[in-house]
């Protein structure tokens, strides 16, 4: 090969590599404002607007980064959102925690931990969404869904930990929940909860 045709060939490389990398960043769904994805960061601030603006998110403001903001994680390659960890003052009332509703968390599509603490849950988990989830942990809440364990086991199949603790469940251990193979951690302390004998028990995973 001449050199002439070794040097078109690497500026064809180089030209069709920067158009790519050009068409990235000019894709509207794609764009990245301030560090963090525009659709995330404007789902973040109707999650705040939506639990009227509570003291421990006064950092989620427009004028700040959203993978900054306290509670929030991103990738830091990305800038996807793929941690909340949202802790609500601990109260003993249902009625006076804040509701918030799985559908808030939808368009977060690589969060991969959520953590909440002390909210009123008052829907099941939409059947959707939940590809990359890997850690659920809910702490001193209150679930009002009679079938959360048994949507949680469906639709988040990819859990290696769930931790529900004090947050009112009420029901039966479904055997779905048995079939989440990736799962390393559970517990379900201090909730009303049975386990039929007929049910295949968990068996040690290594």
């Amino acid at each position: 090969m001449s050199v002439g045709r070794s040097k078109a060939c690497y500026y064809g490389r180089f030209i069709t590599g920067f158009v790519w990398v050009m068409a990235l960043f000019t894709v509207p769904e794609w764009k990245i404002c301030d560090g963090c994805w525009e659709q995330e960061r404007t789902s973040l601030l109707h999650l705040k607007a939506s639990l009227s603006n509570p003291p421990y998110m006064n950092s989620w403001s427009s004028n700040e980064y959203c993978c900054y903001w306290d509670g929030v994680g991103c990738d830091p390659v990305t800038g996807k959102v793929t941690k909340l960890a949202l802790g609500y003052p601990y109260n003993n009332s249902a009625r006076a925690m804040p509701a918030i509703h799985a559908s808030l968390f939808l368009p977060f599509q690589e969060l991969r931990v959520l953590s909440l603490k002390g909210y009123h849950i008052p829907g099941c988990i939409e059947n959707q969404g939940w590809p990359n989830l890997k850690r659920l942990s809910i702490y001193d809440s209150f679930i009002s869904c009679n079938n959360f364990l048994e949507t949680v086991a469906t639709v988040m199949t990819n859990l290696t930990q769930l931790m529900i603790l004090d947050s009112g469940l009420i029901s039966t251990i479904p055997q779905a929940l048995c079939t989440v193979m990736s799962l390393r951690v559970l517990d379900l302390s201090a909730n009303h909860l049975m386990v039929p004998t007929r049910y295949k028990v968990w068996e040690p995973r290594i």
